[in-house]
């Protein structure tokens, strides 16, 4: 099982933690407090050639565009990403 939150929830649902541990090539980057922020970092990343991912904090079946989301990066790129927000 993954990680939990306050009143025993799941920090990543079960099918999203069975995809990113699958697929280890990326790393939790930042978790910020919306879809529509997530959306933003994502399509910054990929404007700039970086490629990544977002995933729902919680169950997958519960999540809201207020949810709060985790952006995913590939593994050793984090130092890319950084330095694509610092340009901001």
């Amino acid at each position: 099982m993954g990680p939990r939150l306050k009143g025993g929830k799941r920090a990543v649902g079960k099918r999203c933690l069975q995809f990113m541990q699958k697929d280890n090539m990326w790393v939790e980057f930042r978790k910020v407090p919306s879809l529509m922020i997530a959306e933003m970092w994502k399509d910054t990343f990929e404007s700039e050639g970086l490629p990544s991912r977002i995933l729902p904090v919680g169950d997958i079946l519960e999540w809201s565009e207020t949810a709060p989301f985790i952006v995913y990066v590939p593994k050793g790129r984090e130092h890319v990403a950084e330095e694509i927000l610092r340009k901001l």
